[in-house]
């Protein structure tokens, strides 16, 4: 399979998916999930991106990023992806490949591209009928998103707001709960 194509710009805000091998389900319990986010949230702060929403799912994952520097989001990917690879084999004693294929980067308009982008992401788990509602899936940003989870956050809500055009904090958190509500029905 060729590589996907992934020239980046700096300023652009990305969607990023990664599928498991096979479209496994690699990362099916919830410590190998909690590794991945554990190591997204270091390479944020060693990379300076700036996540915008995120889910962890069994079989992929989405990460919606901007950064003003291009090459800081391939090291971010290679360092969660690299490092919930490494314990996973070894708890296992397994080798062979963890990832499908590289990472995919789709350019998403700062629009309402931008809030349906963060949308799909958050509904992917009620989508598959995982769960009835982001609230019941941990490994998304949803509870950062609408101000439940505090610590620990990978989500920079405040640039965020900015590449919304600027909302306040609990108006957007109200809108977005209640937008979640409204495709859910």
């Amino acid at each position: 399979m060729p590589r996907a194509n992934r020239y980046m710009l700096p300023g652009y805000v990305y969607h990023l998916t990664h599928r498991c091998h096979d479209r496994g389900f690699l990362l099916r319990n919830a410590k190998d999930r909690d590794g991945y986010r554990e190591w997204l949230r270091e390479g944020i702060h060693r990379y300076k991106v700036m996540v915008f929403g995120y889910a962890i799912t069994r079989n992929h994952v989405h990460v919606l990023v901007e950064a003003n520097d291009p090459s800081a989001v391939g090291k971010l990917m290679h360092l969660a992806a690299g490092s919930v690879v490494r314990p996973f084999n070894h708890r296992r004693d397994r080798s062979g490949a963890f990832w499908e294929d590289q990472y995919q980067a789709t350019i998403v308009q700062t629009d309402s591209h931008l809030l349906n982008c963060l949308c799909y992401i958050d509904l992917n788990m009620p989508r598959t009928g995982a769960v009835a509602h982001p609230e019941d899936w941990k490994w998304c940003g949803y509870h950062e998103l609408v101000g439940v989870r505090r610590r620990y956050r990978l989500v920079d809500l405040e640039r965020l707001l900015e590449a919304l055009g600027g909302l306040d904090v609990a108006t957007f958190q109200r809108r977005y709960a209640q937008l979640i509500t409204s495709r859910l029905a």
